[in-house]
């Protein structure tokens, strides 16, 4: 691959450069050393096709990473503003800023299938690494479409012409989150009836940098941009990595449907309260989420299932609370007005850290909380008549 200087003003003056020689033919191998990144390139005199670079070298992550540089005019990394597209056999997503530059605006190019002429990219080796090559049946006929001068993507309008990209017709939803600081992260979903809901090589995309603020898949306690499913289920559930740096609103939403239904629901569900949220194109959600970074708390799901808040009970007829010495979690039902079936207590990132089965009309039942470390909790009592939830400081 190759990485130059421009003439020194700025991105927005253009610059010649001459290759000469002999355009390159056949096999081209590269050795790569285990877990290591290199900057590669197409070496072809043509496309090369994305999809069988990636089945070719089964010695990568199965993820490729494009550079996008949209702002900055100058040779100092701090005052760039870029950051990486990635490509699977999933698809493709659009840069966020990447976290060694200025963190302001996000990337406008979506990778395609199609590698243009001479183009370069990232590829992050396996742990036992090996050798990496580019052969002649990866190459394809596929010319450049009018402002695709990075990445090659066919156009809607032109797809009788000769040498346009196919149309990619898998059915695909693109997830956006805008965190408080103003990083955009897009995550993509694409169904492939050729992947499983776990970890499939060559169709996950790898997170390739992680932002001060930002968001991912996640899956094997590894984080994804790029996310691969046989099919969109009721049941199917999608956990999320989100990370928050400063104070104020984290907004979610859809970027985009494709080739799919725009009224499929899709809820973003906080385990910690219980509750569900629409996501939907053009209005998004915005939660008021403190710092810290939160590997279980959020998921995408696709039923509204059961959302339980303060006014599911009124708190006049249950009230939870704890002791005077903060230690014991105090339910009080007066008149047994209510059969208590089970408590469950949860942490600030939405992980179970009690649970306790009951079947009582008692008007005060005391839970043992003693064993929790101090701190804030939200505690979801069930009852027959439906559920209560409540936030309790536990000393």
């Amino acid at each position: 691959g190759f990485t130059m200087k421009g003439p020194g003003t700025g991105i927005s003056s253009s610059q010649n450069y001459v290759f000469e020689g002999k355009p390159n033919n056949g096999d081209i191998t590269l050795t790569v050393g285990g877990g290591n990144q290199y900057l590669v390139g197409n070496p072809y005199p043509s496309a090369i096709d994305a999809h069988e670079f990636i089945d070719d070298n089964t010695t990568t992550n199965g993820t490729l990473y494009f550079w996008q540089h949209w702002g900055g005019g100058s040779h100092v990394l701090g005052n760039y503003q870029g950051g990486y597209a990635i490509r699977t056999k999933g698809g493709g997503t659009p840069a966020a800023s990447h976290p060694d530059v200025n963190q302001s605006g996000s990337g406008t190019i979506t990778p395609g299938q199609y590698i243009p002429v001479s183009q370069g990219f990232y590829i992050q080796a396996s742990a036992t690494g090996g050798a990496i090559t580019f052969e002649n049946d990866q190459r394809a006929f596929i010319t450049e479409g009018s402002g695709s001068s990075y990445f090659i993507r066919g156009k809607q309008d032109q797809k009788a012409a000769q040498g346009i990209a196919p149309e990619d017709l898998r059915a695909k939803v693109r997830v956006g989150f805008d965190s408080p600081i103003g990083i955009h992260r897009q995550l993509l979903l694409t169904v492939d009836q050729a992947t499983t809901t776990g970890v499939d090589w060559g169709y996950e995309g790898f997170a390739g940098e992680i932002q001060e603020e930002d968001m991912f898949w996640r899956l094997e306690d590894e984080n994804f941009v790029i996310q691969a499913v046989p099919d969109i289920t009721e049941d199917l559930v999608l956990d999320l990595n989100i990370k928050v740096d400063a104070d104020g609103l984290s907004k979610f939403g859809i970027d985009a449907f494709e080739n799919i239904d725009k009224k499929l629901n899709i809820y973003l569900l906080d385990k910690l309260s219980r509750n569900r949220y629409l996501l939907e194109e053009g209005n998004p959600v915005a939660l008021d989420i403190a710092p810290g970074e939160y590997p279980n708390r959020f998921s995408i799901v696709f039923t509204p299932g059961e959302t339980l808040g303060t006014d599911d009970i009124s708190i006049t007829d249950l009230q939870v609370a704890t002791t005077e010495n903060g230690s014991d979690i105090v339910i009080l039902n007066p008149s047994s007005s209510y059969e208590i079936q089970g408590v469950e207590i949860y942490n600030t990132l939405g992980q179970s850290v009690k649970k306790v089965s009951l079947d009582t009309r008692e008007e005060t039942t005391i839970i043992a909380a003693n064993n929790l470390t101090n701190g804030i909790y939200i505690v979801k009592v069930a009852t027959d008549q439906g559920g209560y939830s409540t936030k309790l400081s536990i000393n």
